[in-house]
């Protein structure tokens, strides 16, 4: 069976990071439930630097930065191991979601299906079974925290009178519009992901 380099899987979830913040946007956007998430440009500016933030961790891990090391030459870039890049990031898409959930409806949030995402991409990105886990517990106690807490409004800084979507605006009395999209979104990229990492058939 050809084995997966340590190269091959931090480009995977750099993809993966493109396509679960894209999921992200496209959830707080079409959000159109009292809580006023997407009416304000504060989740929108937290969410491209959190992106932002994941990538680079990923840039300068070891193997990726052997990449585009030439172009630098001989200057002095600090790196990370593989490991300690992939745990920095999911634990800020961890702290992310958490956040979005909390300010886009909390238990009616439409993002709270991300949580249980979140381990299927640590099988998919062949981390151990004891990380992955430990993934799915914090995604559990994630879930039973967020989901215990009612609808709330966005604090006063964060949320301008005016939607910055309002052609996305549908189910405005509770949201679910947002909720079914980004469920329907999670399911299929864990339908992807059971596919791809499915067991290779006996011969």
């Amino acid at each position: 069976m050809e084995s997966i380099a340590p190269l091959n899987v931090l480009i995977a979830m750099f993809v993966l990071q493109i396509v679960l913040f894209s999921t992200m946007l496209l959830g707080v956007a079409m959000d159109s439930s009292r809580s006023g998430a997407s009416r304000s440009p504060g989740i929108y500016i937290f969410l491209f630097f959190s992106f932002v933030v994941c990538l680079l961790l990923l840039v300068f891990t070891d193997e990726v930065y052997a990449i585009w090391k030439p172009m630098v030459r001989d200057l002095y870039v600090p790196t990370l191991p593989r490991a300690s890049g992939k745990l920095l990031a999911f634990s800020l898409n961890y702290l992310t979601v958490a956040f979005l959930i909390l300010y886009t409806g909390r238990r009616n949030s439409p993002l709270m299906p991300i949580l249980f995402l979140l381990p299927t991409v640590s099988i998919f990105l062949r981390d151990l079974p004891s990380i992955t886990l430990v993934y799915g517990g914090l995604s559990a106690v994630y879930y039973l925290a967020l989901s215990c807490q009612g609808g709330g409004k966005l604090p006063r800084f964060m949320a301008p009178p005016e939607p910055l979507l309002p052609s996305m605006a549908m189910d405005r009395a509770d949201g679910y519009g947002a909720h079914r999209i980004v469920a329907i979104l999670c399911l299929a990229i864990t339908l992807i992901i059971g596919y791809i990492t499915r067991p290779v058939p006996v011969a």
